[in-house]
């Protein structure tokens, strides 16, 4: 039998894809690479400009020290670095990159034109590269600084081109690297550009506050707490929210270490440890907190994006962190305000006449706060039929020139209908005999005890009631907003609205672009109760990007809606709202389990209760 000819030697072609493969996942990945190299050339401005989310084109420019032409055609020779000159320098790494594989695996999956000049250079430096070998170098009149342009990412290996994301999804990927590099260097100036549009600027001015508004909105920014913690050891500072201003996910989290933009849940739960018990449960913090660790107690060569690290004393530093921010917290005014504007609508004068909407008499117009508790099943649009429906919710009572509208518990429910398509029963009729712990409903059926989680069995007579008015293209009811809401959100948010604005639409969201960064909102689905802002909208979208792949856009829509909509564990019901509750849930094709799966109600017989008490052998 022979032996050897299995081991084999790859070929330096095959060899760059491979590495190209560990460092270039993405469009946004080749944009990080280039960004930490700008960094680390000492640049004051970095521009980032993309065509088609990154796939036709990606050019990053920045004003920083440049190279030579010996340097610039080296630097694209694999593991050829400025950064390190041996290995004990990996164990005190001071710079973003220091493996020299970026621009050599850009290169090799991709066209790419590198400009550059050092200062001490008369001129500058252009050379071309196709598939990572070197087509031309020459002379060239240009500032001081470095652009690289790539172009065709993946064009020689279409098996990693056709698992990319859609542009859209692309381009938000490669908007959330570059603000969170301005985050991580507030002191450079950033600007972002997406088919010749520009997205995002940061100044460079180095105030971090600066460009946490410009990158998560006023809304969010106004209530974020700076931090300045330290020991002999540990630096962190940035900034990071009251519990008020929290989230449904660690989107909103950035963490740098010695500049760089790094991942560690670790870190995120540290943190969110000194919030204990100031946040609902699956409720994240937002925060943007700058690291400055000895690079000699630091790992950052454990994974080839060099996104996460590994440090020494690690439960000494989660604790130092979790303590600082604990002390931060109970040591500020971390009470919520409550937003008195949350909702005001329009009521007459008791006393008033036609006249008093003229807007020579707006001082007599009066608005008030109530809370939206309340349902349609109108298969219409009529505005003053709608009206008249929903105006028995409410009771009214007079005070001053005032007439003020408050819920009705009695009538909170009463629109609600059977949503199966034959109205068919597929429960018992059941009989309230009270709540528990303001979550569980107790009902009797003949023989039989019942416990219903009213939560998950309002969102399942929601689910139905969404659906069937889906099917049948009817559009939900939209309770139109005196004072519009406009809502800032980044290029990821802003892909969701774009690529569901027909469903948010058909359940009665009314919203419009609002320049670059923001959608106005002039109405919500009717459905909806609560204290609904500017947090509504993110917290849905948020939801949506959080579902598995596996359900359909429409599906998650009316799955979150439902949520949204439906009454909640700690709502305090009425026997009467029990009762229709418990009518409409018969109703429903599937009244065991709510949409996202977990039960809506158990059952226990007379005998097996019984027998619990020893009455039965």
């Amino acid at each position: 039998m022979p032996l050897g000819g299995k081991i084999k030697i790859l070929d330096l072609n095959t060899v760059n894809k491979i590495a190209a493969g560990e460092v270039v996942e993405n469009p946004a990945s080749v944009v990080k690479e280039l960004i930490e190299n700008s960094i680390d050339a000492k640049a004051k401005r970095i521009v980032v400009d993309i065509r088609e989310g990154g796939k036709k084109m990606i050019k990053v420019t920045d004003d920083g020290i440049g190279m030579d032409k010996d340097d610039a055609v080296l630097a694209f020779k694999r593991h050829a670095t400025s950064k390190i000159s041996k290995s004990e320098d990996l164990f005190k790494i001071y710079t973003l990159g220091f493996r020299g594989e970026a621009l050599p695996s850009i290169a090799a999956v991709a066209w790419v034109k590198m400009l550059t000049k050092a200062a001490h250079m008369e001129a500058g430096t252009c050379i071309t590269l196709k598939g990572g070998e070197i087509e031309e170098v020459k002379d060239v009149g240009i500032p001081n600084g470095t652009t690289v342009e790539v172009k065709h990412l993946f064009y020689n290996v279409p098996a990693r081109k056709k698992y990319l994301k859609t542009t859209a999804w692309e381009t938000a990927a490669i908007s959330n690297i570059v603000t969170r590099y301005a985050l991580a260097h507030p002191d450079i100036a950033f600007i972002f550009r997406n088919n010749n549009r520009t997205v995002f600027t940061s100044m460079g001015s180095g105030d971090l506050f600066d460009v946490i508004v410009n990158v998560f909105g006023k809304n969010a920014a106004k209530n974020m707490i700076s931090v300045d913690f330290r020991n002999e050891m540990w630096k962190v500072y940035g900034y990071i929210s009251k519990p008020e201003e929290s989230r449904k996910n660690r989107k909103y989290q950035c963490i740098v270490v010695n500049g760089r933009v790094i991942k560690n849940t670790e870190v995120s739960k540290a943190i969110e440890r000194g919030y204990e018990k100031l946040l609902p449960k699956a409720r994240y913090p937002i925060f943007v907190l700058h690291m400055d660790l000895p690079p000699d107690r630091l790992d950052v060569n454990i994974h080839p994006s060099k996104t996460e690290i590994k440090f020494d004393s690690e439960l000494e530093f989660l604790e130092f962190l979790s303590n600082s921010v604990s002390g931060r917290l109970r040591n500020n005014n971390i009470l919520p305000k409550i937003d008195k504007d949350v909702f005001r609508f329009y009521a007459k004068k008791t006393n008033g006449g036609e006249n008093d909407k003229t807007e020579g008499n707006t001082e007599k117009t009066g608005f008030h706060n109530i809370e939206l508790n309340f349902d349609s099943n109108k298969k219409n649009n009529d505005e003053a039929g709608t009206s008249d429906s929903y105006k028995q919710t409410f009771s009214s009572v007079s005070d001053g020139d005032l007439t003020r509208e408050y819920i009705n518990p009695n009538k909170v429910f009463e629109n609600q209908t059977q949503y199966n398509d034959k109205g068919v029963e597929t429960l018992p009729l059941m009989h309230p005999i009270g709540q528990v712990f303001n979550t569980y409903i107790i009902a009797q059926s003949n023989e039989d005890l019942y416990i219903i989680d009213q939560h998950a069995a309002h969102e399942r007579i929601f689910y139905e009631k969404f659906k069937k008015e889906f099917l049948e293209g009817n559009k939900g009811y939209s309770q139109q907003i005196i004072d519009p809401i406009v809502v800032e959100l980044n290029e990821e948010e802003k892909v969701v609205i774009e690529e569901n604005t027909q469903y948010f639409k058909s359940l009665g969201f009314d919203f419009e672009p609002f320049g670059d960064k923001s959608y106005i909102i002039r109405g919500i689905p009717a459905a909806f109760k609560g204290n609904v802002n500017h947090n509504t909208l993110l917290e849905i979208i948020n939801d949506i990007m959080e579902f598995g792949k596996n359900v359909s856009q429409e599906e998650k829509l009316l799955i979150i809606m439902s949520c949204r909509a439906a009454i909640k564990a700690g709502d305090e019901l009425h026997i009467s709202e029990m009762k229709k509750l418990l009518s409409d849930l018969r109703c429903t094709k599937n009244p065991y389990t709510c949409p996202h799966g977990r039960p809506s109600i158990i059952k226990m017989n007379r005998y097996d209760l019984e027998k619990k008490f020893l009455r039965r052998g």
